[in-house]
């Protein structure tokens, strides 16, 4: 069966292009012209990954994020038009699994999309807990617990944790968790290292958040990230 995606864009123009290009790569794909009627597609219907603008009429990005976010995990790439945008995406956590910045070619596009889909994919098939210290991930349920709390994550950010609980203590390079993270999308590795220092710095937020601001992703300066041995201090 045919993944399923959901384009949600105000743009007709944009819509009926990424709906015919992507049912050309394979996919079964649905188009809403602002997040109202996304929301009511997903009710009737849950995608396998959402394509979504930011600024539209009625419900912008944002602010569908925030209703999707209390009831799916379901993977979303912003597509975004302005810069002051994609640091909203990435400073302040509203669960974007990637963004694109308009133009973008439809090869960037399709590739991002695979690397989303063989990550959620991925972390489906391996069905196991894995624990580092008080860090807990259940690939299988695509959850994080710290001292048993539950950790409301993105999915991005449940990669980086994968990778550096997989890692057990050693360094990651910036480039190393970007490929975890997006795969083989072209033009992840050359430019995109502010992406991983967002990234982590939400994810320390989050666990410090529910561990008494105990501190559990380490800088190593000039060379990556590591988690802290015994899983935090």
């Amino acid at each position: 069966m045919a993944q399923h995606l959901l384009v949600v864009d105000d743009n007709d123009q944009i819509t009926n292009l990424l709906r015919q290009y992507l049912q050309a790569q394979g996919y079964a794909v649905d188009v809403a012209g602002d997040g109202v009627e996304a929301l009511k597609r997903i009710a009737d219907r849950l995608p396998d990954l959402i394509l979504l603008d930011v600024m539209m009429p009625r419900m912008d990005g944002f602010e569908f994020m925030q209703e999707l976010r209390r009831q799916h995990a379901v993977p979303v790439i912003f597509l975004t038009a302005r810069l002051d945008e994609v640091d909203l995406l990435t400073g302040f956590g509203y669960g974007a699994d990637d963004y694109l910045t308009k133009p973008f070619s439809m090869s960037e596009l399709a590739a991002r999309v695979r690397a989303v889909l063989r990550r959620t994919q991925d972390a489906r098939s391996r069905d196991e807990v894995v624990r580092s210290g008080d860090i807990e991930v259940d690939r299988s349920r695509f959850e994080v617990r710290v001292k048993s709390r539950l950790v409301n994550l993105t999915r991005t950010e449940f990669s980086l944790l994968e990778a550096l609980v997989d890692a057990g203590g050693r360094v990651l390079s910036r480039p190393q968790l970007l490929e975890y993270m997006f795969g083989d999308a072209p033009g992840m590795a050359d430019g995109f290292e502010r992406t991983v220092d967002a990234h982590v710095k939400n994810l320390r937020a989050k666990l410090a958040r529910e561990a008494d601001g105990q501190v559990f992703v380490e800088t190593v300066y000039g060379v990556g990230y590591r988690l802290r041995e015994g899983g935090g201090s």
